[in-house]
């Protein structure tokens, strides 16, 4: 794991200084508008999010909090203007989990580097994914489709909202963890993703359970197994992975809100603390989002990261597969 970001988690944890000293003329933050750069298109997941958190924000401080779009490259657009923005607390990252831990591995060339350039705030919720199967796919579970890929040569195939995205690399590892071979059919986002399954287009795709959930409902798809180590609220009857045969499966969508490394450990504080607050406030418009609400803390963002850093460079690498 970076130093930086150790370094920086482990000063926050221990700052004891009220805010009022560390921060002088800016005692009172904020003081100004505070912004919430999301690194991709309005609509989806991570953007519902930030509204609902920002809108509670700007209600705490009493000062606008805004979402601001920009999308492109993987979500590595939005994130290189947050590694560039000064380090006060006032422009903040709504960055999914695959920008922190996929992206660095992932792409052979980076505009920053996410354990140097950025600070820890908070996870703000997860999202448990589901594998899905295609109606026509003759398959009802994992242990099903283990034996049926394992006897198709050319492999089985699994949609994806695009390279490099958690849909794209949770494939190529179930691919490895169940001994056959995976092809990737890559989409312009979930949308279109999950249709193309549904539609028998192709074989299987990684979507959030919420999302499945009325397909596999009306039985337009099949519920394979949670992406998780426990199993979902949203589908308590359909056993994970990890129960159903592929011990170490793990892909989990999760989103954090983090800032600009070298921002006051105090101020760091007050951000995790005053974001905590409002998740428990939301906690059932975040539900309702098909997210479980988090706001776990500095120390459990870094185990978080160092650990799933660590799984997602060990798939990209046994695959073989890299980014422009």
């Amino acid at each position: 794991m970076g130093r930086t970001f150790l370094k920086v988690l482990l000063i926050a944890c221990a700052a004891a200084a009220p805010l009022s000293q560390a921060l002088g003329a800016d005692a009172a933050w904020p003081q100004r508008m505070v912004r919430i750069i999301v690194p991709f298109a309005p609509g989806g997941p991570a953007d519902a999010l930030a509204r609902v958190v920002g809108q509670k924000l700007s209600e705490r401080w009493g000062q606008p909090v805004i979402v601001e779009n920009k999308p492109g490259a993987g979500g590595n657009i939005g994130m290189a203007e947050g590694a560039n923005a000064k380090p006060d607390g006032y422009t903040l990252v709504l960055a999914p989990g695959g920008n922190l831990t996929i992206n660095p591995h992932y792409y052979s060339k980076m505009p920053f580097d996410v354990f140097k350039d950025f600070a820890p705030v908070t996870i703000l919720a997860e999202a448990p994914n589901v594998l899905l199967a295609s109606p026509k796919l003759p398959v009802k579970t994992l242990k099903d489709l283990i034996a049926y890929a394992r006897q198709k040569p050319e492999g089985v195939t699994y949609a994806s909202s695009g390279g490099g995205s958690t849909q794209h690399i949770a494939g190529e590892m179930l691919g490895l963890e169940g001994n056959f071979k995976t092809l990737q059919i890559p989409f312009k986002g979930s949308v279109p993703s999950v249709a193309a399954v549904i539609a028998g287009d192709v074989d299987l795709v990684f979507i959030a359970a919420a999302t499945a959930l009325p397909y596999v409902q009306s039985n337009k798809a099949t519920a394979l197994g949670i992406a998780g180590m426990t199993r979902s609220n949203v589908m308590p009857d359909v056993p994970t992975l990890h129960e159903a045969g592929l011990p170490n499966f793990e892909a989990t969508s999760w989103y954090a809100l983090i800032t600009r490394s070298g921002t006051p450990p105090e101020l760091l504080a007050k951000l995790h603390g005053d974001i905590a607050d409002v998740i428990k406030l939301e906690k059932d418009r975040i539900v309702n989002l098909g997210f479980v609400p988090s706001g776990k803390g500095l120390k459990d963002f870094a185990a978080v990261m160092q650990r799933e850093s660590e799984r997602w460079k060990n798939t990209i690498v046994k695959a073989k597969i890299q980014g422009e």
